[in-house]
């Protein structure tokens, strides 16, 4: 018979973790099929969904692809001498068409600041792909120890532009509508945060705005910060500031509905999902979810007004599950919530984005092993199945024009071509 059990309500009555491991554990043992933890787990899926697979001599940590040219964008580095450069690929037959060598890419080898594929962005208006390059620091945080916005022409990834920015460059965020791009910075004593804004068509650095909290997201005229604020995306002003419950890990923003769902993490390792209003500032709703890491992906479905909300627990270790929360932008409120994951593996962040073609969440979580491709109605939540692909900190993008999905994994050194449709 199947067992079927309520993870997020287990997880809602604030059971210590231990328990939580010790009754995931003991259900495992009922037989081989499939636990069902407030959503169906599918059964995997055939890899014929995976085309082919490009193995690459240094580490890809980021992807993105760009459907108006057919080409994707991988960011990689040696692990020995941390040089990095983007591989181009043709978008349709996963070829690689052109490399362009960069900088360092980080000062401290690939770690988790580069590893959550943040230092890529690609402006589909323009036709510019912009990466982030830390660079060498020097031990009296001099100027020579500020980074790097190498610009690429989206097309041929041509290297057009190096526009130096503040010291130790974390993200860079882009917003078409506005025409401008983000990087969260320090100042050049490394003692305060920044906001260098770039003009997303030339490169040209247009400003740099003080302040103590680091960008999440941006779309809609409006950069979110970790700090609650939302600023204006054209001069970096701010605009509101959200009274939150705690320090925001993720933001998502619905520019079609003007909501913002927020990650949050409280006082203790407790992982709050909040919906807001872009325009005012106004909390529209708020939950608890369980403790868990605060460095939660979030990824808004613009067609649907949906967005899923994957919880890693806060001990990686352990035998407790993640999960995955599909929730309305519009209310705010959950409508579909389901285990995704019995062994995640420590020091690893899962991944996901939207298949519009098939109108799908894809989720990809690092299991111990191996990576795991979890596909997710995104009209009427289910789990309708998942695919292993990989090992290692992954990296997800997909192009709808051509129908294909890429997943970079940095264990075996691997971007694989997925079948969108299938997925």
């Amino acid at each position: 018979m199947t067992l079927t059990v309520r993870l997020a309500a287990i997880a809602r009555c604030r059971v210590p973790n231990v328990l939580v491991a010790i009754v995931v554990t003991l259900l495992c043992m009922h037989g081989s099929r499939p636990l069902n933890l407030g959503g169906t787990v599918a059964a995997q899926m055939p890899n014929r969904s995976i085309l082919r697979a490009i193995h690459l001599s240094s580490i890809p940590f980021a992807v993105v692809a760009d459907q108006q040219t057919s080409r994707v964008f991988v960011v990689t580095a040696s692990s020995s001498t941390n040089q990095g450069g983007v591989t181009v690929l043709n978008a349709t037959s996963g070829t690689v068409i052109h490399t362009t060598p960069l900088g360092i890419m980080s000062r401290d080898g690939i770690s988790d600041d580069i590893l959550d594929g943040r230092i890529i962005a690609l402006d589909t208006r323009s036709g510019r792909v912009f990466v982030l390059s830390a660079g060498p620091l020097p031990a009296d945080y001099s100027s020579q120890g500020r980074g790097h916005v190498y610009m690429l022409d989206a097309r041929s990834g041509r290297l057009l532009r190096d526009t130096r920015v503040g010291i130790g460059p974390s993200v860079i965020l882009v917003d078409p509508s506005v025409n401008r791009a983000y990087v969260g910075t320090r100042s050049r004593n490394g003692e305060s945060l920044q906001l260098d804004i770039i003009d997303a068509t030339t490169g040209r650095l247009l400003n740099t705005v003080k302040t103590s909290v680091a960008p999440l997201a941006a779309s809609g005229g409006v950069v979110l910060t970790n700090g609650g604020e939302v600023l204006d995306g054209r001069t970096g002003a701010v605009r509101h500031t959200v009274a939150t419950a705690g320090g925001i890990g993720e933001a998502v923003v619905d520019e079609r509905r003007g909501r913002a769902v927020l990650g949050e993490s409280g006082r203790r390792p407790d992982i709050y999902v909040e919906t807001v209003d872009v325009r005012t500032g106004r909390v529209i709703h708020s939950d608890y979810l369980q403790d868990g890491d605060p460095e939660i992906p979030l990824v808004a479905d613009p067609t649907t007004g949906h967005v899923l909300v994957y919880v890693e627990p806060v001990d990686q270790v352990s035998a407790a599950p993640g999960f995955a929360s599909v929730r309305d932008t519009r209310s705010g409120k959950e409508i579909w919530s389901g285990q995704v994951s019995l062994t995640p593996v420590q020091f690893a962040s899962a991944v996901g984005t939207v298949n519009p073609v098939t109108n799908h969440f894809l989720l990809v979580t690092p299991e111990t092993s191996v990576d795991i491709v979890h596909i997710i109605d995104a009209r009427a939540p289910r789990i309708l199945g998942s695919l292993r692909v990989g090992s290692g900190s992954p990296t997800i993008a997909v192009d709808a024009a051509s129908r294909r999905v890429f997943v970079a994994t940095t264990g075996d050194r691997t971007v694989r071509v997925l079948d969108a449709a299938r997925l």
